[in-house]
This record gives C-alpha cells, sequence and structure tokens, in this order.
C-alpha cells in the first residue's frame, strides 16, 4: 500500500507543478511597452512674466522616465537711464523618480546652460558670459488634458563676473554670480 501511495504521489507532483507555473489563458503575453499618453510638454514661468521676463522649458520624452529639452529664458529692464537685458539657452532633462514621464510624479531636473547679461548706462555699454549647472528637485501634477504645474527646489553653480569693462573702457556692474546659490521652480505647461 505503501509503495501504491508513493507511486501516486510520483505522478501527481509533476502535474500539481504544471498547473502552478502554467499563466491563465485570458492574460495576454505581449513584451510591448505601453505607450506614454504625452511625449512632448512646453513650461513657462507664470511669475516670471509678471515682472517681464519669460523663461521656458521644452520636454521631449526618451524612455518612459526620462525627458530632456532646452531651456530659455529673456529679461529687460529699464531703471531710470541704465537698461538691463539677459538671455539664457541650456539644456534640462527631468528623471521621473515615481511615475512615468509627464504623470503626477516626483522629479529630479538637472541642467546646464549659458547665460548673456548686458548693460547700458548712458554712453557706456558692457556685457558678460556666464555658465551655470545645477538641479531641481520637485513634483509635478499633470492632468489627463495635458495641463501640468511643477513646483521645486533646487541649487545652482554660477560662472557669471559681476563687472565687466565698458565700451567707454569704465568697469560697470552688470548682472552676475560666481559660486553656488538656490534656484527654484514653479512652471505651468501643456503636454501632448
Amino acid at each position: 500500500m505503501k509503495t501504491l501511495i508513493v507511486i501516486v504521489s510520483l505522478c501527481l507532483i509533476p502535474s500539481v507543478g504544471y498547473g502552478a507555473a502554467r499563466k491563465p489563458a485570458s492574460v495576454p503575453q505581449t513584451t510591448e511597452a505601453v505607450p506614454l499618453q504625452h511625449t512632448i510638454n512646453v513650461r513657462v514661468n507664470p511669475l516670471g512674466l509678471l515682472i517681464g521676463a519669460l523663461s521656458g522649458d521644452v520636454d521631449f520624452a526618451v524612455t518612459k522616465k526620462f525627458t530632456i529639452g532646452p531651456s530659455i529664458s529673456y529679461y529687460s529692464a529699464t531703471i531710470f537711464d541704465t537698461s538691463l537685458t539677459g538671455y539664457g539657452l541650456g539644456a534640462r532633462a527631468n528623471v521621473y523618480l515615481t511615475g512615468d514621464a509627464m504623470t503626477d510624479s516626483w522629479i529630479l531636473g538637472p541642467g546646464l546652460g549659458l547665460s548673456i547679461n548686458s548693460v547700458s548706462s548712458g554712453e557706456s555699454k558692457a556685457s558678460s558670459v556666464g555658465f551655470y549647472v545645477g538641479s531641481i528637485l520637485g513634483y509635478q501634477w499633470v492632468w489627463t488634458n495635458g495641463l501640468n504645474i511643477n513646483l521645486g527646489l533646487g541649487a545652482n553653480y554660477y560662472t557669471q563676473s559681476a563687472s565687466a569693462k565698458g565700451s567707454d573702457g569704465i568697469e560697470i556692474s552688470v548682472p552676475g554670480y560666481h559660486g553656488l546659490g538656490p534656484t527654484g521652480e514653479l512652471t505651468v505647461g501643456w503636454a501632448f
């Protein structure tokens, strides 16, 4: 009798293992990735617009967790007889830490770029060129229609001189900074 129980058990073990390892026929077997709902995002800083500055980013989805794209900025202001103008051009990436690209997620946003500031005061004109590199840690909220908001804080390292030799040979101050400084982000965008 013991021999019969052992033989029946040995015959049943492979069928139990086969049933446990087999996936139900109703579950589709596919290796295709689910496409992202949005692959391009255009963002602007609404607070900068209030003071005459325009800055923004365009994000292109490279993978489900990574975007990259250009960053641009421009400002112009006049105070008494002094005019200030600034341009920025850079690159920004976003690594999505808790969700897919262009979905609700914590993001890490490293970036780098060039900035050009110029000042003219009376007959004297001067400009300086600088470099920045840094990162932001923040959160991105994305609605199904593509509207999105980014909010973050971080730090940048700047290498821009705060003075330059003017066209008349006199050293004049220009907007600039050399060293580590805080940075922040509040952008409103549209993903499609």
